[in-house]
């Protein structure tokens, strides 16, 4: 194995990883509305579109199709609008949950751009 590919290697384990990230949040918000169910119906609203965003960005890097699970750029552009705009209603129409929430939507956010640019470079 070449120093290159073992590059290569290290550089797309890093990606996978910061696509991962979001898990972490979303999952613990999941536990504690199981625990503690005050959440508004925009909370628990972005938190299901939030994990589906999430569902489809793992299950496109799982995917044995050769990552063809998102489809044309149109769908990637959906998600990332879609991610921007709860975004920001979240940042500024939450009270509660405005950070724990907040903080996985704006990185799927970030997630999704870079898709997008990856995809649109390809």
């Amino acid at each position: 194995m070449s120093n290159h590919s073992v590059g290569q290697a290290i550089a797309w384990w890093a990606v996978v990883v910061l696509l991962f990230v979001p898990c972490v949040p979303l999952a613990r918000l999941w536990l504690t509305q199981a625990t503690h169910s005050r959440l508004t119906a925009l909370e628990r609203t972005t938190l299901i579109i939030a994990t589906c965003s999430q569902a489809v960005i793992i299950s496109s890097l799982i995917s044995t199709s050769g990552g063809h699970v998102l489809g044309h750029s149109y769908s990637v552009y959906t998600n990332l609008l879609v991610m921007l705009l709860l975004s920001v209603v979240v940042m500024i129409r939450s009270r509660a949950l405005r950070w724990r929430l907040g903080f996985p939507c704006l990185w799927l956010c970030g997630s999704w751009l870079y898709i997008l640019v990856i995809s649109s470079a390809v």
